[in-house]
C-alpha cells in the first residue's frame, strides 16, 4: 500500500518511477558523456606492430594504450621544423636536453627547489624531469594542467636512459657514450668558469682593479689548469 501511495503521489508531480530498465552500474551509458562521441573507437592494431612509425626508432611499450603509439614525424610542424629529417632522438641537441646528467638535475631542482632529493625513485625523476624538457624544447610552455602525449621513439629513449628501478634493480641510469661525454664537457665548462674567476680576482687584487688584464697570458694559465692530465 505504500508503495502503491508513493507511486501516485510520483505520478502526480510528473514523475514516472521504474520507466528505465535495469542496467548495470558501469554501463557506458551512465557515463556524462559518452566516448564514441569524443573520439572514433581507438586503432587497436597500432598496439600490435610499428607500421605507423615513420623514423624506425618507434616501440611498442607494454604500458602503450593506442594513442600513444604515435611517431615523432607525426607530431606537426615545430618538431618537424627542429628536425626535418629522421628521428628526433637523433637531433645533436637532444641528448642535452632530455639525457644529460647535469641538466636534468639542475632543472629537477628549478622546479621543486630540493624539496624533494632526487635520489628516492631517482630513474623515475629522471624520467619526469626528461619528458617536460623535451615538451619545452620542441612547443615551449604549455600552461598548467595541459598535457601533451610523446613521440613513442622519445619515450623509448629516455626510459631506456632510465628505466624502472622496480624492474632492473639498478640505481644508476644507463646513460649512452654520447650523454657521459656531454656531461663531462659540462663539467669541464663548470671548472674552467670556476677557475676564470679566480685567476681574474687574483689578478686583479695584484695588479689593482683598474688595469686591464693580459688576455694571453690568463688564458694561458687558465688553460694548464683545466687541461685534462
Amino acid at each position: 500500500d505504500l508503495e502503491k501511495e508513493i507511486v501516485e503521489r510520483s505520478k502526480q508531480l510528473g514523475l514516472m518511477p521504474y520507466d528505465t530498465p535495469d542496467r548495470e552500474r558501469d554501463d557506458p551509458e551512465d557515463a556524462v558523456v559518452e566516448s564514441s562521441e569524443l573520439s572514433p573507437q581507438p586503432d587497436l592494431w597500432r598496439l600490435d606492430n610499428t607500421d605507423w612509425c615513420s623514423c624506425s626508432r618507434c616501440a611498442v611499450l607494454p604500458s602503450f594504450v593506442p594513442d600513444e603509439c604515435r611517431c615523432c614525424r607525426d607530431m606537426g610542424p615545430k618538431l618537424t621544423r627542429i628536425q626535418r629529417q629522421g628521428c628526433i632522438t637523433t637531433h645533436e641537441e637532444f641528448p642535452l636536453v632530455c639525457l644529460n646528467l647535469v641538466m636534468l638535475r639542475l632543472a629537477y631542482f628549478e622546479l621543486h627547489d630540493r624539496r624533494f632529493p632526487m635520489h628516492h625513485d631517482m630513474h623515475r625523476r629522471y624520467r619526469y624531469v626528461a619528458y617536460r624538457r623535451f615538451v619545452r624544447w620542441v612547443w615551449g610552455r604549455l600552461g598548467r594542467g595541459n598535457r601533451f602525449v610523446l613521440p613513442s621513439c622519445v619515450v623509448r629513449t629516455i626510459r631506456e636512459a632510465f628505466p624502472s628501478e622496480e624492474e632492473t634493480g639498478v640505481s644508476v641510469p644507463k646513460v649512452s657514450k654520447v650523454v657521459e661525454a656531454s656531461h663531462e664537457a659540462n663539467l669541464l665548462h663548470v671548472r674552467a668558469c670556476l677557475h676564470c674567476v679566480i685567476l681574474v680576482k687574483k689578478e686583479r687584487k695584484r695588479q689593482g682593479s683598474c688595469t686591464q688584464l693580459p688576455r694571453t697570458s690568463l688564458k694561458g694559465q687558465l688553460w694548464s689548469k683545466i687541461k685534462p692530465k
